[in-house]
């Protein structure tokens, strides 16, 4: 029989959890008629749970406009955050609103307003197309103000930074330490003048630092979650550098062949992890699946 070895930190974090049993609570309470700004979670299938529930998503305010008012019983900002100006309007409108901002990611949209009033430039490390960026840098760029985004080193190796301007530098809670490291250590080798603020979120380095041991010492390693989820993609990543048998599994029902002739062939072990937005029952499934495979 094979050994399945499950990440300790595998699957929702705090942010994802709460969200997800927020926005059902007052899908019990209302009835439905709960719209979040944007999916509350990168993930297909508990969207589409939540669909069900009378919990849906909108782009933006401009789409929300379009609805019955009395259709919308409560309007919720996701965990990624959102942009100052958009709290603003969704309160002027006048809709029952429901902030659930990660903490974290909270931490990061202040420490990015602060850099703005003291006149400050702004470094991030992160996706600038992914939410969480895009309403950090919302919280800077109301200064009057631009900040610089960078995805990876040679981004950073090929940005333009004055050197009259001191900087503050913060990264996407879901970015990887090492790559922040590699960034940072880039700044400092074009002497740019900066202080860093720690803003990863320990629990998906923990996530990032399990996982990468993990794929170390197993045969194969499969990654759950939606490839839509960028820390989900990041695991991903960082296993397959780890291990070259690393497997992507979206969808519980279209596993690839290659993984299931490895299944099916011989004892091994297996290692499995999953990104945030990953639902705990997807983890007892694959177990379930495996294991029924030695049948």
């Amino acid at each position: 029989m094979p050994e399945i070895r499950i990440a300790a930190s595998a699957g929702f974090c705090f942010g994802v959890g709460r969200i997800v049993n927020a926005v059902k609570k007052l899908s019990d309470k209302h009835g439905g008629g709960i719209y979040t700004i944007g999916p509350v979670i990168h993930n297909k299938a508990v969207v589409a749970e939540l669909e069900e529930l009378g919990i849906r998503s909108v782009a933006d305010v401009s789409e929300l406009k379009t609805i019955p008012r009395d259709k919308i019983k409560a309007v919720v900002i996701r965990s990624h955050g959102v942009p100052p100006h958009l709290t603003r309007e969704l309160c002027e409108c006048g809709y029952n609103l429901y902030d659930y901002t990660c903490p974290d990611v909270a931490k990061v949209q202040k420490s990015a307003a602060n850099a703005g009033k003291n006149g400050y430039g702004l470094i991030i490390a992160g996706d600038k197309n992914h939410p969480e960026i895009i309403g950090i840098r919302g919280f800077y760029e109301e200064h009057g103000r631009q900040a610089i985004i960078v995805a990876n080193e040679r981004e950073a190796s090929d940005s333009i930074f004055p050197d009259t301007v001191k900087y503050d530098f913060i990264a996407q809670t879901t970015f990887d330490a090492e790559e922040y490291g590699h960034i940072e250590y880039i700044l400092n080798h074009k002497h740019i003048n900066f202080t860093t603020h720690q803003t990863l979120c320990r629990g998906t380095t923990t996530r990032y630092t399990e996982a990468k041991k993990l794929a170390k010492t197993c045969d194969i390693m499969l990654v759950l979650g939606d490839k839509n989820s960028s820390n989900t993609r990041k695991l991903f990543e960082i296993c397959e550098r780890e291990n070259k048998n690393t497997f992507f599994i979206e969808n519980l029902y279209k596993i690839d062949k290659k993984l299931l002739k490895f299944l099916k062939e011989s004892d091994m072990i297996i290692g499995v992890t999953a990104g945030a937005s990953t639902p705990p029952a997807m983890m007892q499934k694959i177990r379930e699946q495996i294991l029924e495979l030695r049948v």
